[in-house]
């Protein structure tokens, strides 16, 4: 079992935080809900924070004159100058933040897909982002950040835990300033990164070789190529192509009809019909029947905590191009 360390985690306050939406109410949701004992969640809502009642007049962005307004439905009251402040001034206030979890289409916290209305209160055909996100997603770029409804999906939940801890560890290599706790990240996290993107895994080694600079300029590199290797989640070939490596380790040691059942379990997750946890829960058993210390070290096995993986349901839809 890894040591996870809590990563501190921006939330929208109306997430299971507080009952502060524009109708008084608290939103349900069972990301939030179960992740509440494993991070540090730092719930804000950026609207009350203006100076707004709770409940009040909802509120939409508004493109006039060549840009985005935050105007209150009713009143038509303008408050985008109080809440760019605010946000600039909040983020300034708190510490670097692991990732984020924010209301889905709201005009404050959504982070893409946000209405925009005309001044006489039309919509429009454009999206955007909320004031309060657009600020987090500027100064945040590279962290973990998802909308609770996305979280729903299974994938998109698996990949967003995954960066999220991912960062989090890599975040304490870089405070140590060793070299050897890189080395050890990278060497722990080799089949993780070959599954994310196999072209930036071979980056980071070469990066981590290289011992003529110095720490700061090593680690800066690696960052940016990390940063690369998270941008998107891995892809079912990917994952296979892995298992195969893995797989490779203990081919020789197990009986015929195990290894039946290992490509058995690989040709199920190809046609989505199994989840990943199975033949990866394959290979863990024979890890540990062979005592294959260099695999019980590899963060595949669990990139994030194992109360939190969710096998129970199988999407196929890409919700990435939405």
């Amino acid at each position: 079992m890894r040591n996870f360390k809590k990563p501190d985690v921006l939330v929208s306050k109306c997430l299971e935080h507080g009952r502060c939406r524009y109708d008084g109410q608290m939103i349900s949701s069972d990301f939030v809900k179960s992740t509440k004992k494993y991070f540090n969640y730092v719930p804000v809502c950026p609207e009350v924070e203006i100076g707004l009642s709770i409940p009040r007049n909802s509120l939409k962005i508004v493109f006039e004159n060549e840009k985005f307004e935050f105007v209150q439905n009713i009143t038509n009251n303008n408050y985008t100058s109080k809440i760019t402040q605010f946000s600039s001034d909040f983020l300034d206030s708190i510490e670097n933040i692991d990732g984020a979890v924010l209301k889905h289409k709201s005009p404050s916290c959504g982070i893409k897909n946000v209405k925009v209305y005309t001044a006489k209160g039309n919509p429009t055909n454009q999206k955007t982002e909320g004031f309060f996100a657009k600020e987090v997603l500027y100064r945040y770029s590279n962290i973990a950040i998802e909308e609770e409804s996305r979280l729903r999906n299974k994938r998109i939940k698996d990949h967003f835990l995954t960066k999220l801890y991912t960062i989090k560890d890599f975040k304490e290599v870089k405070e140590s300033e060793s070299i050897k706790n890189l080395i050890e990240f990278h060497t722990n996290n080799k089949f993780l990164f070959m599954a994310y993107n196999q072209k930036q895994k071979d980056i980071l080694g070469n990066i981590v070789g290289n011992h003529n600079k110095n720490f700061d300029k090593i680690i800066k590199l690696y960052e940016k190529h990390l940063q690369l290797l998270l941008k998107r989640p891995s892809a079912i070939g990917s994952n296979i192509n892995v298992l195969m490596h893995i797989f490779g380790y203990m081919s020789n040691k197990i009986s015929k009809d195990e290894k039946l059942l290992f490509i058995d379990s690989l040709q199920r997750y190809h046609d989505e019909l199994d989840c990943l946890c199975v033949p990866i829960i394959l290979l863990k058993s024979w890890v540990i029947r062979f005592n294959v210390d260099y695999l019980k070290k590899q963060t595949y096995f669990e990139p994030f905590p194992q109360e939190l993986a969710d096998n129970s349901e199988m999407f196929k839809r890409d919700y990435w191009n939405d």
